[in-house]
C-alpha cells in the first residue's frame, strides 16, 4: 500500500510556504517508516476532487479527508479502517510471498 497525502494549500507568502513544507517533510518522514508515501499540494478543494476523479490506478482510490468539522475517529478505530484498506488490496500478494518463503511475517492466523 502506498499513501498519497494531499494538502490544500492556496498561494501563500514565502514564510507560510516554508513552514508548510517543513511540516509536510517531517510528517512524510515519519509515515515513510511504515508505508511508502508521497505528497501532492492542491490550490483548492476543486482541484483535489478533479484530480481524484481523473485518477486511474489498478487499485481503487480511497479518499480520507481530514477536517476538524468531519466525523471524529479514535486513533484505534482509524487504524482499523486503514488496516482494512491495506488488507483488501495488493498487500495480499506480499503476504502470499512471505508464506511461500517461510518468512515469520505470517503468523498462521
Amino acid at each position: 500500500m502506498k499513501l498519497h497525502l494531499a494538502a490544500i494549500s492556496p498561494q501563500r507568502s514565502r514564510a507560510k510556504k516554508s513552514e508548510l513544507d517543513g511540516l509536510l517533510a517531517d510528517y512524510v518522514e515519519r509515515i515513510a517508516r511504515y508505508y511508502p508515501c508521497e505528497v501532492r499540494l492542491f490550490a483548492s478543494e476543486a482541484a483535489l476532487f478533479e484530480f481524484a476523479q481523473k485518477s486511474s490506478a489498478r487499485t481503487p482510490l480511497h479518499l480520507i479527508l481530514l477536517d476538524s468539522t468531519g466525523k471524529q475517529f479514535a486513533s484505534t478505530d482509524f487504524a482499523g479502517h486503514l488496516g482494512k484498506l491495506r488488507d483488501s488490496g495488493a498487500e495480499q500478494v506480499y503476504r502470499a510471498c512471505t508464506i511461500l518463503a517461510g518468512h515469520p511475517y505470517h503468523s498462521g492466523h
